[in-house]
């Protein structure tokens, strides 16, 4: 609803970006979790600090939205890439596995393979600290990723870092 405290949102991203200096890292690109970066007012503030701190890229989960499933998972996927606009900051040209998330398939995945430019997808580490519903579906995911047609497909694509890109 873009209803945040701003000056709150900016100390955190500063926080995070002064760690990575502490430690003597540079983040490859700006991310966050549930992509909040992403919607405004929050991009502004992470791109503004981007660009202070010198990183030149960003995660931006815009997504191709054909065959989309009836879900609600799906709906607010759709929201999502209607919403965003172009990234402010290097980001790759295509970002999948948001749209379909809670329905992994073999067949969707091989088709993440089909693109032009640089691709990336979005996939979750399973645990057995997640609650089951989330674990289950992480299983599910890992099971795709692990196939042998999907690890044979990969073989057409040369895979890289957001460093590369």
């Amino acid at each position: 609803l873009g209803i945040v405290d701003k000056d709150w949102v900016e100390k955190e991203f500063r926080l995070q970006f002064e760690f990575f200096e502490d430690i003597g890292l540079k983040p490859s690109h700006v991310d966050s979790h549930y992509n909040i970066h992403a919607f405004s007012p929050i991009t502004e503030i992470a791109v503004r600090l981007a660009k202070e701190y010198k990183v030149e890229k960003m995660r931006w989960p815009k997504e191709r939205l054909e065959g989309l499933p009836r879900s609600l998972v799906a709906l607010k996927a759709l929201i999502v890439s209607k919403k965003l606009k172009d990234c402010p900051l290097v980001a790759p040209d295509h970002h999948f596995g948001f749209v379909h998330r809670g329905d992994p398939q073999i067949e969707r995945f091989l088709s993440y393979l089909d693109f032009e430019g640089s691709a990336e997808l979005g996939v979750h580490v399973s645990s057995s600290r997640l609650n089951p519903i989330d674990r289950k579906y992480y299983d599910k995911e890992l099971q795709v990723l692990l196939h042998h047609r999907f690890k044979e497909g990969l073989k057409r694509v040369e895979l890289i870092s957001y460093n590369e890109l």
